[in-house]
């Protein structure tokens, strides 16, 4: 048998809901490999633990790893690979967004650092926007899931730099491109943010969901529906859960008056 360490986070459910979810996403998308999952159970630092066993539980783990995050000793992090990393919180310095990615030096986690000069060029033309007002434009919230380059990896000085993936560049921008506003919400399941749209009437207002993670979710919204309406009628609905809105309107009045 094979324990998996991986970087889905316990948060905000209760154990045996994430469970369940764990279970019946993963289970369906090894349903045709030779492998079982014996046990999940979590970490102290509420980090799912996955038991699996059979002939392919390598390549599970490979798959659990790409998609949901590993941990590593800094030693073990190569420059321009990609890696799952999760945002923690947005309002904690202006100089960038600091980026969990399960990193460590002596037992001791590191945050890796998507710096604001990064995050310029990629999401806002290289104009010198606040770090705030493009966290607040992008839906840029606490515990949400993406893909990153490794840009500069510094041992001794304990530092790791990042920048979005390609992949997850075009995943972000997708609703900017085609005029559709969207909500982010972290820290909910799938289950608890349909029924909080089907009690407020708002189900109608919603094109797709987007499952992220596990706890994570992107909805996009109907053209011409203004997902910041949506927020305060379905949030009380969902406990702690962190919503926020992707808004193409508000980045195109940031870079008219910014140019």
């Amino acid at each position: 048998m094979k324990k998996i360490r991986t970087l889905i986070k316990l948060y905000n459910v209760p154990e045996e809901n994430l469970k369940k979810s764990i279970e019946f996403i993963l289970k369906n998308e090894f349903n045709e490999l030779d492998v079982q999952i014996k046990k999940i159970s979590f970490s102290e630092e509420n980090l799912a633990e996955i038991h699996v066993e059979g002939e392919d539980e390598e390549i599970v783990a490979n798959f659990i790893h790409n998609q949901y995050g590993a941990e590593y000793n800094i030693s073990e992090i190569i420059e321009n690979k990609s890696y799952f990393g999760r945002i923690r919180k947005t309002e904690s310095v202006n100089f960038g967004l600091f980026i969990d990615m399960g990193v460590y030096i002596s037992e001791e986690r590191i945050d890796a650092l998507y710096p604001l000069y990064e995050i310029r060029k990629q999401l806002v033309k290289n104009r010198k926007i606040s770090l705030k007002k493009i966290v607040h434009s992008f839906g840029f919230i606490e515990n949400l899931p993406l893909i990153f380059e490794v840009t500069e990896k510094r041992v001794i000085g304990r530092k790791l730099r990042v920048k979005l993936t390609k992949e997850s560049l075009d995943w972000l921008l997708k609703p900017f491109e085609e005029e559709n506003e969207a909500l982010i919400i972290t820290g909910a399941t799938t289950k608890m943010i349909k029924d909080a749209l089907k009690k407020t009437n708002h189900s109608q207002d919603i094109e797709i969901i987007e499952r992220i993670g596990f706890l994570e979710h992107r909805l996009i919204c109907k053209k011409n529906t203004r997902a910041d309406g949506i927020i305060p009628e379905i949030g009380y609905l969902l406990s702690e859960a962190k919503i926020a809105a992707q808004s193409p309107r508000r980045l195109k009045q940031l870079l008219s008056t910014n140019q």
